[in-house]
């Protein structure tokens, strides 16, 4: 079982010791596994806390909107420092995953996933800010995960800090309330801060790819001082602004099952 806590500097994941699964040995145990088996054992791995031990600590990200009457309000959150992997802190794996799955991780560790606005903020906020490496062949293959994840690899180059700008976001939005059984794909920012993935949501929640990431964002938001569930924040007539540019109260997580059967 997960405990989610947060101190004065820094929300805190804490799991079961890791038995120091290496992104290598991750691949070579996947390498022929269908899509489900394939998450089931990312699901597995963050269970028993085959993941790396930096993705535990949650990093703080300061935010401030104008509500519609002029006034500022200020806000901040905790995220995940990259997206959801597993390895250790010297071999990291990030792993693309059904969003169903996705949102299994994010309610055993308290979170939720992105939106467009967070990916746009973490992209600022972010000391380490990756060139995008798109990929064109066999863009479903666990092969071309580890090669793109290989490339993102090579740009972090072992440092430890909040890392955006290597995937597209796969995001929460309330678009996806009137597209049932697809899901919502955001950034992939360049070093100009530009994305180069608009929001789009016509792809079939069944739909993996190597460039698909999802950031853990812890689900207690602070707004000007008042803790708050996201929901209710998203959901709130003028403090949406913080964490969406649009209300929503109507889609705040992918459905845990996916919409068609994955062999």
């Amino acid at each position: 079982m997960f405990l989610s806590t947060s101190c004065a500097v820094r929300h805190i994941i804490k799991t079961p010791v890791s038995k120091d699964l290496n992104a290598s040995t991750f691949f070579t145990l996947t390498e022929k596994m269908t899509v489900a088996q394939y998450d089931s054992t990312v699901i597995s791995c963050i269970q028993k806390g085959d993941f790396p031990r930096f993705m535990r600590y949650f990093t703080k990200v300061k935010v401030s909107a104008t509500d519609s009457h002029g006034k500022k309000i200020k806000a901040h959150y905790y995220v995940s420092p990259d997206y959801i992997c597993v390895g250790t802190d010297q071999d990291i794996m990030r792993t693309p995953l059904l969003p169903s799955s996705a949102q299994k991780i994010a309610d055993m560790t308290g979170c939720f996933l992105s939106t467009p606005k967070i990916a746009d903020d973490v992209y600022l906020a972010a000391r380490i800010k990756i060139e995008p490496v798109p990929m064109m062949c066999e863009r479903e293959s666990h092969y071309t995960f580890m090669l793109h994840n290989m490339a993102i690899n090579s740009q972090v180059k072992g440092r430890k800090s909040l890392v955006s700008g290597g995937k597209k976001d796969v995001v929460i939005t309330p678009r996806l309330a009137a597209r049932s059984g697809k899901l919502a794909l955001y950034g992939w920012h360049k070093k100009d801060g530009k994305p180069i993935q608009p929001l789009y949501t016509g792809h079939a929640d069944y739909y993996v790819d190597y460039s698909h990431g999802y950031r853990l964002v812890y689900r207690t938001v602070w707004v000007n001082g008042k803790k708050m569930d996201y929901t209710d924040v998203l959901a709130h007539d003028e403090y949406y602004r913080v964490l969406s540019s649009e209300k929503n109260d109507v889609f705040w997580s992918y459905p845990v099952e996916c919409s068609c059967s994955v062999r």
